[in-house]
């Protein structure tokens, strides 16, 4: 399945920004200031994001979530015999 630009969106960049907290931090970056927990929290927040972006997509109906939605990725069931009607010959 694949979502137009405006779904995938909020669910692609809080999963860029979580592995570039390290390029967001160094600005910051001080021999002697600890910013563990303020790393914790971007990680946190980013992860909320997702959460919400995927939610969004839920409440929307996009999301693939019954047995209904995987139909078109099912094969065709090949039958193994085929029959056909009798039908009598008329001769004369």
């Amino acid at each position: 399945m694949h979502l137009p630009p405006q779904l995938a969106r909020p669910v692609k960049l809080p999963c860029l920004h979580r592995y570039r907290h390290s390029a967001a931090f160094k600005v910051v970056a001080h021999d002697k200031l600890d910013l563990t927990v303020q790393k914790a929290l971007y990680v946190l927040l980013c992860v909320a994001g997702v959460a919400l972006a995927l939610a969004k997509v839920h409440w929307l109906g996009l999301l693939p979530v019954t047995s209904a939605d995987w139909v078109g990725l099912l094969q065709a069931h090949e039958p193994l015999e085929h029959s056909a009607a009798a039908v009598p010959v008329q001769s004369g």
